[in-house]
């Protein structure tokens, strides 16, 4: 299933990331993420992801009652335990698996409904979720060090690069 294998590649991107920073680099705020660090938009990605893995368990999901664990901020080897434990249950999950999804849109948390999904339809939110906070990873990144080497097509949404890529034949062929 391609929506597991994505999340699949995402997750080694994402490590791949996380073990080349220094515990300093990840903890980091950064005024270009609006004083949050890497660490910080890491835990938010993982969090949702948390929350799916549970909310399958229960049969439903609610991604405001996210934990908030500072360990996943301030630690890199728990973030990447963290997404190693993704990555096993991502691949042994079925997509069609039902769910009740929980939401609220005041500030009170007061108004609020529920809707059906599946964890299909969750691990295709978490994918576009992860790739955008990516997208904010690679900025905040930047400014740690301009010359940090990122994995291909990081925190780049695959519609993009295939946008690009046919850009760049449509370019290449009329030279």
């Amino acid at each position: 299933m391609h929506i597991q294998h994505t999340t699949q590649r995402l997750v080694k991107q994402l490590s791949e990331v996380i073990r080349s920073l220094k515990p300093a680099e990840y903890q980091l705020p950064l005024e270009v993420l609006s004083g949050s660090s890497v660490g910080q938009h890491v835990r938010h990605i993982l969090e949702f992801y948390l929350q799916l893995i549970s909310g399958s368990m229960a049969g439903e999901i609610n991604y405001d009652l996210r934990k908030r664990n500072a360990e996943l901020e301030t630690d890199p080897e728990s973030a990447l335990d963290c997404l190693m434990q993704i990555e096993l249950w991502v691949l042994q999950t079925s997509a069609h698996t039902p769910l009740i999804l929980h939401f609220s849109y005041d500030a009170q948390g007061n108004a609020g409904g529920q809707v059906t999904t599946n964890i299909g339809r969750e691990l295709v939110y978490n994918i576009e979720h992860t790739v955008h906070h990516m997208a904010l990873l690679k900025i905040g990144i930047r400014v740690i060090n301009q010359n940090f080497i990122f994995p291909e097509n990081f925190g780049i949404a695959t519609s993009t690069v295939r946008h690009l890529d046919y850009v760049h034949r449509e370019f290449s062929s009329t030279r």
